[in-house]
């Protein structure tokens, strides 16, 4: 069997219970209509679901819906046309912000002392890391040990800014615009198993993910600089959908376990349970342990808002007052909400 009908396989459960998205959904319909064995399994699984729907008797909670499908997305790699259609969403959001700026506004400072053309040329400098990995060298880019440190985001902002600072503004975010546009396009072409190409993040530390998952990050990114921008200017915040929130949770608790890893909360390895609350909310047992190894009860739990969860690993909450609840050793869940502030591309 081809790798499409093992991904539309994976799918089928999800879709009986309409929790694909449009994308998904089209995918596993067209497959249908030509893989009989597939559709017999599609049509058990809808007969399944229609008597579960007039067996229970009480509806349960409005919200447990949301919860168990933020749960699902956040257990498997968001589907790569929506995380492309995201970041495109984000990008025109944030182009359109800055085409209404005024001379005066792009010299404003936004956050860690950066003007509005510094904090463009910040997302140039981190679009290009992975924009680089693209290319026909690309798998070789970042192979240097000597790049592979903490400090190659700070040292590829201070050359961007560098090299922007005194330039028109409109040539800085024509430059941003041109490289996201390309980003786009190569991850949108039909190289066989691009979506599936595992490739460096922004903190070349972190394990290697598969580029949906990195165009999950550089949407993540667009919308908190968008956020940042608007709140210099005085506009309410604007965040990302329901979907979006739970491609953004997902990527975090993705890779939680390796921000604790390089915390050096491995030593000993204890666990804490997130549960976060709200549109996009779910329940997670995150652990720096690798995996394999023995599970534990987790040594605290932590609630909190998921989109305030978005704002803490995107550094623009402090973990120590960002609204939540610790049940539980405190110190355990202190260590997990610092851990998540590394995850932003600061």
């Amino acid at each position: 069997m081809n790798d499409g009908h093992a991904a539309v396989t994976e799918l089928l459960g999800a879709w009986a219970l309409h929790a694909c998205s449009v994308e998904e959904s089209a995918t596993v319909e067209d497959h249908l209509a030509g893989c009989p064995a597939c559709a017999a399994e599609a049509d058990r699984l809808g007969r399944a679901v229609a008597g579960l729907a007039t067996t229970v008797a009480v509806s349960p909670p409005a919200r447990l819906r949301g919860a168990v499908l933020a749960a699902a997305v956040a257990r498997r790699p968001a589907a790569g046309e929506e995380a492309s259609s995201g970041y495109a969403t984000w990008v025109d959001r944030f182009d359109t912000l800055l085409q209404s700026l005024t001379p005066a506004q792009w010299r404003e400072r936004v956050i860690h002392d950066l003007t509005v053309q510094d904090l463009v040329a910040h997302l140039i400098a981190t679009d290009e890391l992975l924009v680089a990995q693209l290319g026909s060298a690309g798998a070789e880019t970042l192979e240097d040990p000597a790049e592979l440190d903490g400090a190659l985001p700070a040292r590829r902002t201070a050359a961007a800014i560098g090299e922007h600072r005194g330039r028109p503004p409109e040539r800085t975010r024509a430059a941003w615009r041109a490289q996201a546009d390309r980003l786009l396009r190569d991850a949108g072409s039909n190289t066989p198993g691009i979506l599936d190409r595992e490739v460096r993040l922004a903190d070349p530390r972190l394990p290697r993910q598969p580029l949906r998952t990195a165009l999950v990050q550089r949407l993540f990114e667009t919308w908190i600089h968008t956020d940042d921008i608007r709140t210099v200017l005085g506009s309410p915040p604007d965040p990302p959908n329901e979907r979006q929130v739970a491609m953004i949770v997902a990527f975090g608790v993705r890779l939680l376990p390796a921000a604790l890893r390089l915390a050096g909360a491995d030593r000993p390895p204890r666990s804490a349970r997130l549960v976060l609350v709200g549109p996009a909310g779910g329940d997670w047992t995150i652990s720096p342990a690798v995996q394999g190894a023995p599970a534990r009860p987790p040594d605290a739990t932590v609630t909190m808002e998921a989109v305030e969860f978005c704002y803490l690993l995107g550094n623009r909450r402090d973990p120590d007052s960002v609204p939540h609840r610790v049940e539980g050793d405190p110190a355990v869940a202190a260590t997990l909400l610092r851990a998540a502030t590394t995850l932003g591309c600061d």
